[in-house]
């Protein structure tokens, strides 16, 4: 038995109705009385008969019947009740009796329609929330909710306005009246009519019940007179602070007052709006800042590599610019690298003002700058250009009242869309220019061409003699330690791969990975690590220099973790691996076959194996894959870290370290290089650092000493 409505709390907001075995009203709560017939006030005594139906009538009797005879709550059915003369509306209807004899009914009904909106409005939830986290384009998340809410209502238009630069721009919506959808513009600008505006301060849906008499619809007054739109609704979307996002304008054709139940759902639809406009300026800020230079504020070698995908994707040809400062190692070993750093922003400054009418600078690495040059310009006119750059540093760059004379050299390369295939090729060839250009005196532009095409012969070079050099010994292993702030103990270490090649010196892994990836040899380099890390670290272990949740720290390649063979990989390490091993996933890289990963990844964590995000940020990987990857860490990237100054930047990294912690992560600083940024990290909650400030990378042969002089060492981390 349920608690008599009559005496429970709030319970006249619900349809109920009591009924005695001769179906005569007894009593309804205050709800079901505006609700039913044509008699509200003499709906007590009357009979359920009068509201229900003429077709549902003699089913509904019966149903009525077998639950006044039956203890227990049952479905009586779904009927259509009287709401109005000749107006009826669909409810589902359970009964329950009030008593042992059944002389009293309690029948409770949930309209039909209410019950679809509701599920419409869950799932659309849902689905749009999914649309925004997996990167599907703003307006048409918006589409989506401007058809909840016309599904909501019959007869209505919605409109959703997003604030671009402070005033309202429409995203998306139904087909208006031009009139009509300028007004919409217009007026919502957010102080312009004083009872919206106190509305909108408040986050509450504004309603103008007859927008054709409004004085500040007075615009529209022509398109609205043949219109069938007589009244409106206005509903704030904002951010969780509370900051003006937008809005969501829904025209009705009725004037008659919004029900609260409407008001509130088109307040859910803003909430729901907020959350996705909130949701798409984060991630814009969040890569923009993975992909902007901290020194010059130029686009960094991400944003280049975006750049040069796109014009790929569009089949566009284009030129691309290598600049490399001459003279500039010069520079910071008398200077020092605080006035070589002045230096280089100078520099990118007047490249990119002199570049803005007719490319894009990008700061690609160390002393090196890349102009983008699209399709427009003729390879003449590029190369004019370039020389044009080299006289932007005739001026000497004046830093603490000491001129600093610098030149730089030029390579030029062209991507031809019918022609060529890689981007990557084409950038390599320009690098080969300019070093050509570099090695004729320098201050000099010289444009691709086969002589020029040795780096291209190296990397094949370095590719014939990949696996002869696994084999020989010419890898090494290097440990980057890693800190817990806690209590600034090592909990692991990082391993970081070293080629020191017998003729060449030491080949960077940003030249041998891409070689082993683009080869094949991507497993074999995989496989090598993996047996020389478990080498160190067991022989640790024998030494009494680590315990048991000291973890040596693996980079797998997205490639090497999407192989079929990768599960393998791990079995011919031993069965004990897990305990050793813990797996890094650089996200920058992203995944050809997500589906695999996850597969993939889900079998090693069933296996025992900790797996984390390195670079995270920095890459594809959007907040879904945090969903659909099951990892036990993130990495936050140093791109972060080395920016903790900006208050922007903070504030993404202290949600990446709450978001981490929220889905019960470990979340890591890398790149800590100075005691600012270590205490910055440790006061926001991050549980792991590594970096040059604690301590450099390890040679392997020097890792046991390093770990018995830190277990003596018992003073504070230092630099």
């Amino acid at each position: 038995m349920s608690d008599d409505p009559r005496t429970t709390p709030g319970a006249d907001t619900a349809l109920w109705v009591v009924v005695d075995s001769a179906f005569v009203i007894l009593s309804l709560s205050e709800a079901a009385r505006a609700r039913l017939g044509p008699a509200h006030g003499q709906a007590v005594g009357m009979s359920l008969v009068d509201f229900t139906h003429p077709d549902d009538l003699d089913k509904g009797l019966g149903a009525f019947a077998a639950v006044m005879t039956h203890v227990g709550q049952r479905p009586a059915g779904t009927y259509r009740v009287q709401i109005g003369p000749s107006r009826y509306e669909t409810f589902d209807v359970t009964g329950e009796q009030l008593d042992s004899s059944g002389s009293e009914v309690l029948l409770r009904l949930t309209s039909v329609g209410e019950r679809r909106r509701s599920e419409i409005l869950a799932l659309g939830q849902v689905e749009i929330l999914e649309m925004a986290s997996s990167g599907a384009p703003l307006d048409q998340c918006m589409r989506e909710i401007v058809t909840l809410c016309e599904s909501f209502i019959e007869a209505t238009a919605a409109v959703v306005h997003v604030l671009d630069a402070g005033r309202p721009q429409p995203i998306a919506g139904s087909v208006l009246a031009p009139e009509i959808s300028n007004r919409l513009q217009s007026l919502n600008s957010w102080r312009q009519y004083e009872p919206f505006r106190m509305a909108q301060d408040r986050g509450l849906p504004y309603v103008e019940h007859n927008i054709e008499k409004a004085p500040h619809w007075k615009l529209a007054s022509r398109a609205l007179h043949s219109s069938r739109w007589r009244s409106c609704v206005t509903s704030p979307i904002q951010d969780s602070a509370g900051r003006p996002l937008g809005f969501i304008e829904v025209l009705r054709a009725s004037n008659d007052r919004p029900e609260n139940e409407e008001l509130t759902f088109y307040l859910l639809m803003a909430r729901l709006a907020g959350s996705v406009v909130s949701l798409r300026n984060s991630e814009i800020a969040l890569h923009r800042a993975s992909r902007e230079d901290r020194l010059t504020g130029l686009g960094d070698a991400r944003a280049l590599t975006d750049r040069l995908r796109l014009a790929t994707q569009q089949g566009s040809s284009f030129s691309l610019l290598v600049l490399d400062l001459d003279r500039f190692r010069w520079v910071n070993n008398n200077f020092g690298h605080t006035i070589g750093d002045a230096l280089l922003k100078v520099v990118g400054a007047r490249f990119a003002a002199a570049t803005e009418s007719w490319g894009v600078t990008y700061r690609h690495a160390g002393n090196a700058f890349i102009v983008f040059v699209p399709d427009n310009v003729c390879i003449e006119s590029v190369v004019e250009h370039s020389v044009s750059l080299l006289r932007c540093l005739d001026d000497p760059v004046v830093i603490d009242n000491t001129a600093h004379n610098t030149a730089a050299s030029v390579g030029v390369a062209r991507f031809i869309h019918d022609r060529d295939s890689d981007p990557e090729e084409v950038l390599a060839k320009a690098e080969a220019a300019m070093y050509t250009a570099k090695d004729s005196g320098g201050n000099a532009v010289r444009v691709y061409s086969l002589s020029s095409a040795e780096r291209t012969q190296r990397r094949m070079s370095l590719a014939s003699v990949f696996l002869n050099g696994l084999n020989d010994h010419q890898f090494k292993l290097v440990f980057q330690p890693i800190f817990a702030f806690s209590d600034a103990s090592i909990v692991g270490v990082e391993t970081l791969t070293r080629w020191d090649h017998p003729t060449l010196g030491l080949v960077s892994p940003d030249e041998f990975v891409p070689i082993a990836e683009q080869s094949g040899f991507f497993v074999d380099l995989d496989r090598w690590v993996l047996n020389e890390s478990l080498r160190h670290r067991e022989g640790l272990e024998r030494s009494g220099l680590c315990h048991d949740k000291f973890q040596s720290w693996v980079n797998l390649a997205p490639r090497t973790l999407e192989h079929p063979e990768l599960m393998r990989l791990f079995d011919d390490a031993g069965n004990d691996v897990q305990r050793f091993i813990g797996l890094e996933i650089t996200e920058r890289q992203g995944f050809e076959d997500l589906d695999s990963a996850v597969r993939n990844i889900c079998k090693l964590r069933n296996r025992g194996f900790d797996i984390a995000l390195d670079d995270y940020g920095t890459g594809r990987a959007s907040l879904i894959h945090l969903a659909e990857l099951d990892i036990s860490g993130l990495k936050i990237d140093r791109t972060f870290v080395d920016r903790l100054v900006d208050p922007r930047v903070r504030k993404i990294v202290e949600h990446m370290v709450s978001l981490g912690h929220s889905l019960g992560l470990r979340v890591t600083a890398e790149g800590i290089e100075t005691e600012d940024q270590y205490h910055d990290a440790k006061g926001m909650g991050f549980d792991t650092a590594q970096g040059y400030f604690m301590s450099r990378p390890i040679p392997g042969e020097q890792l046991a000493k390093f770990l018995r002089d830190r277990a003596a060492d018992r003073q504070p981390l230092r630099g």
